[in-house]
């Protein structure tokens, strides 16, 4: 499940993630700083939306940055 691990990912900096679903969609939102909060229409597509913001801002925790790269890397080596 793709989603799991990108949530896993993101949850790696002090505090974690926290995720809200409701039938009209999801909001994944982090719990340390920079706090970066996005609403999608499904968990990945939240969780998505703010790894990719929080790769722009270059300012996350490393453990969390360093969990974003094995993330694209697997992705990427999955749509070889």
């Amino acid at each position: 499940m793709r989603e799991q691990e990108l949530l896993d990912a993101l949850a790696k900096g002090p505090g974690g993630v926290q995720v809200n679903v409701t039938e009209t969609g999801c909001t994944v939102s982090t719990r340390y700083n920079p706090t970066v909060t996005r609403r999608g229409s499904n968990i990945q597509h939240a969780a998505l939306l703010v790894a990719v913001e929080l790769w722009r801002r270059k300012w996350c925790p490393h453990a969390v940055r360093v969990a974003l790269q094995v993330y694209d890397e697997r992705t990427a080596i999955l749509q070889l």
